[in-house]
């Protein structure tokens, strides 16, 4: 298989990983899922996230948790709508006004749901499962456990100077895996937290990054 058609750049990085057992257990294992019920994304944006953010100009790894579940929201870009969308997630509302307070002294900006243009910049919109059957939440994340950790390991071997915004219990989980000496992480909620709550949900995360970034690599980040 031409991995690059689907992983972009990532495909030297991710091709160890595409050649073991475990990988092969779970693209069959996903054949079948998608063959015999409804999951999320479709199936030819599984690895969205990765073909649009350039491994070459990786700068910020958001890690969030599953795709959404409902129909019609999944992109296979961590938190992102599709273009077409009328009305922004919960989620991802949540996400614009946190930017809007952060960032913009709470004006209104022209907002991309798509969120591609985070990742042309170098934001690695990556949820920790890549898959999720319809109406079941976290009901792949046991599957794509070894995938996020073999990643994140992988950044940590030969990348330095990375951000990392870790969004919920889950994401975090995976905060022991990531080195600090040379990279900088961050927590918050999960954006479904403060939904959930009716709760506002006020993360800073935003300027920070783009701090960082403009210091230490001369990047003047856009959200």
């Amino acid at each position: 298989m031409n991995w690059s058609t689907l992983v972009g750049d990532w495909d030297r990085p991710l091709l160890p990983l595409f050649k073991t057992e475990y990988f092969n257990n779970l693209m069959k294992y996903l054949q079948i899922a998608y063959d015999s019920g409804v999951v999320y994304p479709d199936r030819q944006n599984i690895f969205k996230a990765f073909k649009l953010c350039s491994y070459n100009k990786l700068g910020i790894v958001i890690l969030g948790q599953d795709p959404y579940f409902t129909k019609g929201r999944a992109t296979g870009v961590a938190f992102a709508n599709p273009a077409e969308t009328t009305s922004l997630s919960p989620s991802l509302t949540r996400i614009r006004d946190a930017i809007e307070k952060d960032i913009y002294n709470g004006l209104a900006l022209d907002f991309d749901p798509t969120l591609e243009k985070w990742t042309k910049q170098g934001v690695l919109l990556l949820n920790t499962a890549l898959t999720v059957r319809q109406g079941i939440p976290d009901s792949h994340t046991k599957l794509w456990n070894p995938f996020t950790e073999y990643v994140i390991d992988y950044l940590n071997d030969r990348n330095k100077g990375l951000i990392y915004l870790l969004w919920g219990q889950v994401a975090q989980s995976y905060s022991d895996r990531i080195v600090r000496n040379g990279n900088w992480v961050y927590h918050y909620t999960h954006p479904a937290y403060a939904v959930r709550n009716s709760t506002a949900w006020e993360c800073d995360h935003f300027s920070k990054a783009a701090q960082i970034m403009r210091t230490y690599s001369d990047v003047e980040l856009i959200w």
